[in-house]
């Protein structure tokens, strides 16, 4: 078994871990029993409810300074962080939510990833509440054998397992490791069968985008330039293409497709460029996605070409075609595409005559992705959240998979055994932790993988559908999930609606402990995301997209005209991108919701783009402060702008990370900080922060304690009794 420690010479990090030690600063008396503290010297406000019609420049943003991050905020910062555990750790039964948290992270949590190769199971295991992650290795004989690990004082300091990728033979395994949340990837090469460590080396992997050779050779990958001394905004340029021979050191990795690449660099900045293999290693494709816009162009080439200066690269689609997955096979390509407002195909584009595509299926529901194996095709299917299986044959004959009841399947997890040809995916519900499933070769139902353990299911609560109308008329869908036979008194209704994602079913700790205390969950499919298609999201993009704001504003008037929170209360959230419809509630229409919660929320979205990694690549998506009309656009959607004086906002919290490069952690302490200067009410307005970056970094404690802060926070400021 290989044990990863920080501090073997082998392995290069520079450790940036953020200990959130609390300073003492002044503070004043709590807001309505909450926490409040006393923020920087400002400038005197301007009412910002009416910033639609003034000049931006004449506005003065009291908080500008936060944006420096400089070592002057911290003791705010950590003053708020610490008031807001303290309000939030005294609440009522928060030591009984808190464990029963931890029950859900700590009770065989079923595995991130698995693969298989024959009669052996790779998996990469969660880590439970004490311990890191792991990858095991299952061959039907004993127990599992541990071949690499996260040691526990490294769990500590926020180092994890990304990825792993075991190669087509099963002979090796390259593992994704990154500190800190910092998303900075470095990658190891292990033998698959003893666990040790070759000591080969790629850095600053992004994405997990990685593929190996079909021999083993080598692995192609997604990279960047590093991070370190690089401008926050800059750390998304140039992202290239790399070729890692084994045995070689990183420095000797070949740039295939970017600025340094032999021929022609195919990839502009801010774009990023994802390799791909056929299977008989033939081929190599390059999907290049323009920032956060989800339509592909593509690339091919023959592999015995890839470094030939006079071999230029075919383009087999461009933006304008719409393609949102191109997956090779032997000999051609496979590619799902919107072909109008209500059509997606996949079809085949042989690699010898480019020009000779066929359609292989049709359908009226969006088409996610495309998965090869040998002759035979699985799509991806949404109905609004829920994604299934559709098997296409070499002939054009399609089947749906039959999957459990309720269950979901993600692309991201869905691996190909190219020695049986089956097909390993774990499915996902709204109630339920992932349980993992294979697909047999020629089948037409999943059954259990019996090698990975997975958790007990039950029947014991109900998910449908329901219609809310916008103020356009447009029919806005809700998802709602609730236990059986009880009335929506208390209600959690969440949203996202940017860059035409569908987010399908996910379990959470916070929401089943929720509707185990009587709640009902709804989520709102606004414009923006892509569970009606690519109009879906088009409607709600750069200029238009406050209609995100609307449609969930909308969603949340009609819910609450149907009973919803009546004899209790609403409690609205969103993440990242889903900050700025619940942002634009909560500074809009305060009086909808009894509670907010926003997680590395864009609340200012406005100031994003010159103050991010990623803010660069979201012009097309939410739109530019390049030209008046674009700031204009932008200020609408901006909800740190739209704040107003005089008014009483609901108990809000905000959750950022302290090292989060995507959404910084200032977009959350400056709303926080104009929100408790604004506000004329006494619910509490609290600041939360966590070491870690936007998708990881927390130990296994810290989740679990922000977990049941979300479900606290949520039910004593909605009114429910036994939490008052």
């Amino acid at each position: 078994m290989n044990h990863f420690s920080i501090t073997r010479g082998a392995v290069c990090f520079a450790s940036s871990i953020i200990s959130l030690v609390v300073c003492s600063c002044g503070s004043s008396s709590p807001v309505g029993g909450g926490p409040s503290a006393v923020a920087p010297q400002a400038a005197e406000t301007t009412n910002h409810g009416e910033i639609r019609s003034r000049d931006p420049v004449q506005n003065v943003d009291p908080f500008a300074s936060f944006e420096s991050s400089g070592p002057e905020m911290t003791p705010w910062e950590r003053e708020q962080s610490r008031l807001a555990g303290d309000y939030l750790h005294s609440r009522r039964h928060y030591d009984d939510v808190l464990r029963r948290i931890r029950q859900y992270h700590d009770e065989a949590p079923p595995p991130r990833q698995v693969e298989t190769r024959g009669k052996v199971t790779f998996s990469l295991e969660e880590p439970k509440m004490t311990g890191g992650m792991k990858i095991l290795r299952r061959d039907g004989k004993g127990s599992p054998a541990t071949l690499f690990q996260i040691g526990e004082a490294d769990s500590a300091q926020r180092v994890q397992i990304d990825f792993m990728r075991v190669s087509r033979s099963g002979k090796f395994i390259a593992v994704g490791i990154s500190e800190g949340g910092t998303e900075e990837t470095a990658v190891h090469v292990l033998d698959a069968h003893t666990g040790k460590d070759l000591g080969d080396r790629s850095y600053d992997v992004r994405l997990g985008n990685l593929v190996w050779l079909p021999d083993a050779s080598g692995y192609l990958y997604m990279r960047g330039r590093g991070r370190k001394g690089v401008p926050l905004q800059d750390q998304s340029k140039d992202l290239s293409v790399g070729l890692h021979h084994l045995h070689k050191p990183a420095d000797q990795d070949v740039e295939v497709v970017g600025a340094r690449a032999a021929g022609s660099a195919l990839v502009k900045e801010y774009q990023y460029p994802s390799p791909s293999l056929s299977p008989d290693g033939r081929d190599i494709v390059i999907s290049v996605q323009q920032g956060v816009n989800p339509d592909l162009t593509v690339f091919a080439k023959r592999w015995g070409a890839l470094l030939d200066e006079k071999s230029q690269w075919t383009q087999l689609y461009d933006v304008g075609d719409h393609v949102r997955s191109a997956t090779p096979a032997d000999g051609r390509l496979l590619v799902v595409r919107n072909v109008d407002d209500a059509t997606y195909v996949l079809e085949e584009v042989p690699f010898e005559r480019p020009s000779s595509r066929r359609v292989l299926y049709t359908s009226k529901q969006p088409l996610e992705d495309v998965i090869a194996v040998r002759k035979d095709a699985y799509v991806i299917e949404t109905n609004l959240a829920a994604k299934g299986l559709v098997a296409v044959r070499e002939r054009g004959e399609a089947s749906r998979i039959t999957l459990p009841s309720g269950a979901s399947v993600s692309s991201a997890t869905i691996r190909a055994d190219p020695s049986t040809d089956n097909l390993v995916l774990d499915l996902k519900s709204w109630t339920e932790p992932r349980s993992w499933w294979t697909l047999a070769k020629g089948k037409k139902a999943v059954e259990p993988l019996a090698e990975v353990p997975s958790a007990h299911r039950t029947d014991a609560f109900e998910v449908h559908s329901m219609e809310a109308v916008a103020r356009d008329g447009e029919r806005i869908p809700l998802t709602v999930v609730s236990p059986k036979g009880v009335s929506p008194k208390f209600v959690w209704i969440s949203t996202y609606g940017s860059y035409g994602m569908v987010l399908g079913p996910i379990f959470t700790p916070p929401r089943r402990v929720f509707l185990e205390e009587g709640g009902t969950y709804v989520f709102a499919h606004v414009r923006g995301g892509g569970e009606k298609g690519r109009t879906w999201h088009e409607q709600a993009r750069g200029p238009t997209k406050i209609k995100t704001v609307e449609d969930f504003i909308d969603a949340v008037k009609y819910l609450r005209g149907m009973g919803f929170g009546k004899d209790g209360g609403v409690f609205v959230s969103g993440a990242s991108a889903g900050g700025i419809p619940v942002g634009g509630l909560l500074a809009r229409e305060p009086q909808l919701a009894d509670a907010v919660y926003a997680e590395v929320g864009a609340m200012n979205v406005s100031r994003l783009e010159a103050g991010s990694s990623v803010g660069a690549l979201h012009k097309d998506e939410f739109g530019t402060m390049d030209t008046p009309e674009g700031a204009r656009h932008m200020r609408e959607i901006d909800a740190y702008l739209n704040i107003r004086d005089g008014v009483p906002y609901p108990a809000t919290l905000l959750h950022a990370m302290m090292s989060d490069a995507r959404v910084p952690r200032w977009q959350s302490t400056k709303f926080v900080a104009r929100l408790q200067q604004a506000t004329s009410g006494k619910s509490p307005i609290l600041l939360r922060l966590s070491a870690g970056g936007h998708v990881s970094g927390m130990t296994p404690e810290e989740d679990a304690e922000a977990d049941a802060e979300i479900v606290i926070f949520a039910l004593a400021n909605i009114r429910h009794p036994d939490f008052q």
